[in-house]
């Protein structure tokens, strides 16, 4: 039996009042299976709004909502940037806030090591929150819990202070002890575009808490009513929800024994295109807004397909869940997406930005009730053999064992990426 380890898991956010996203549910996730499995948690969670103080939860995980530490160099740094071929420096005074929450992160674990050290603090990778942990000073072993990276290509990373983030997100991928993705694909954009040349590397899924759904199981469909087609995420371009408002028109065309369900909050950039997609079709849309996670599973437990035309992911978590309910998936064939649905047997993948070949995945699972079925049952399976919770974290504590011993995580894990 491994041994009690004290850790320390560093996020940006921390599910204790739904909506939350999927760092946040994560973070809460494995933090309450590892208490219940004999270890000592503390959470630092990074809150730039709303309450600062220490909370412990019922379960027995300390969870500390801290500030931002403010550094003055800033405006030293935007007074610089104005003068002659100092222009660049710009770009560091927009992505100054990392420092600063980086910073009141690890201000605060220094204050929690002063009763006792911690073992390993885990850190997500997004926003350069390791890095004020990685000096020397600091004793624990960090582990870069990889959820995300920022592709400079995409639009909405392309804003000042990204230069400076992605900077950030290589000096920490450089000097953690090792980094943990949530998807192969994931560990390969590390490699490849922070050219990575250390092998402190690998992917582990990330975990899942199906006991979540007790209670709640796949309906079956009446004759003559309407399949249910369900997207969940919020409405943004990188998840593509102008082609999906696109693919679903052309579909409804074609079909119109489907109806449609969007649960998810609107970006700006995307209020008035889904207004006007609702005014245009109300008659078999419905935007239910941004839910509770127990609602959410209550609509997937009554939907036929879900659907998600990302034009990027690393593991969404939707497809994850959709697959625990039995649903088949369709979805692009983007990032981490093929890990989790195997085109033609647990969903159908389509290549990005194209929402006829997305409408025409929809009206061949709208044609085929016993394929629905079958890649259902397939998909359920397959989301409870690779990321049932008990099966992810027992792997993902040797791997702590293994850091905290001075041994390569990727033995443990047998292989490489």
């Amino acid at each position: 039996m491994s041994r009690r380890l004290r850790l320390c898991m560093i996020a940006p956010e921390y599910a204790s009042h739904p909506p939350f996203g999927g760092i946040a549910t994560y973070v809460r996730d494995a933090a309450q299976w590892l208490v219940a499995n004999g270890h000592d948690v503390h959470v630092v969670c990074v809150n730039c709004k709303g309450f600062i103080g220490d909370e412990e939860e019922s379960c027995g995980v300390h969870v500390h909502y801290v500030a931002p530490q403010r550094i003055k160099p800033r405006r030293m740094l935007h007074y610089a940037s104005k003068l002659p071929r100092l222009s660049y420096l710009h770009e560091a005074y927009c992505g100054w806030n990392l420092m600063e929450i980086s910073l009141g992160a690890w201000l605060a674990v220094r204050r929690l090591t002063q009763n006792a050290p911690f073992d390993l603090v885990e850190c997500t990778d997004f926003g350069g929150l390791a890095f004020w942990g990685l000096w020397p000073v600091h004793r624990a072993r960090i582990l870069l819990r990889g959820h995300g990276i920022l592709h400079l290509d995409l639009p909405f990373a392309q804003r000042p202070g990204g230069e400076f983030h992605r900077y950030l997100e290589k000096v920490c991928a450089d000097k953690a002890d090792f980094i943990l993705t949530v998807s192969d694909y994931l560990a390969q954009c590390y490699r490849l575009e922070l050219n990575l040349e250390h092998q402190r590397i690998n992917s582990w899924p990330w975990p899942f808490d199906f006991s979540s759904q007790d209670g709640l199981c796949k309906g079956t469909k009446t004759p003559g009513e309407p399949l249910t087609i369900l997207y969940v995420g919020r409405m943004e371009y990188p998840k593509g929800v102008d082609l999906l408002f696109e693919a679903m028109v052309k579909a409804q065309r074609r079909f119109e024994g489907f109806r449609c369900y969007l649960i998810g909050a609107a970006s700006g950039e995307f209020q008035a295109s889904l207004e006007t997609f609702l005014s245009e079709n109300r008659e078999w849309v419905s935007h239910l807004g941004a839910l509770p996670q127990h609602e959410v599973f209550q609509h997937m437990s009554k939907a036929d397909v879900l659907i998600l035309p990302s034009r990027t992911e690393t593991l969404p978590r939707s497809l994850v869940e959709a697959a625990s309910f039995g649903l088949p998936q369709i979805a692009t064939h983007v990032g981490g997406i093929p890990e989790i649905v195997e085109d033609g047997v647990t969903g159908l993948l389509v290549e990005p930005d194209n929402s006829d070949a997305l409408a025409e995945a929809v009206l061949k699972l709208c044609a085929s009730p016993d394929v629905r079925a079958e890649m259902g049952q397939k998909s359920r399976e397959r989301a409870l053999e690779k990321f049932e919770i008990s099966k992810v974290m027992s792997k993902q504590v040797q791997v702590y064992q293994a850091l905290v011993e001075g041994e390569s995580p990727n033995d443990v894990l047998g292989r490489a990426v």
